[in-house]
């Protein structure tokens, strides 16, 4: 994880396109990418069955 991606429909209106840029900047200024990797880094790995 290392950017933030919005999927908007094609149908979106000017309102929806507006929201889906604000939550974009929002996403990235609170660095939850970084943190969700952090988190992600920290977890154990499943171990393998032979």
């Amino acid at each position: 994880m290392s950017k933030v991606v919005i999927i908007s429909h094609g149908k979106s209106n000017a309102r929806a396109m507006e929201c889906a840029i604000y939550q974009a900047i929002k996403a990235k200024e609170s660095g939850v990418c970084e943190k969700m990797a952090l988190a992600f880094e920290h977890k154990q790995a499943p171990k393998e069955v032979p």
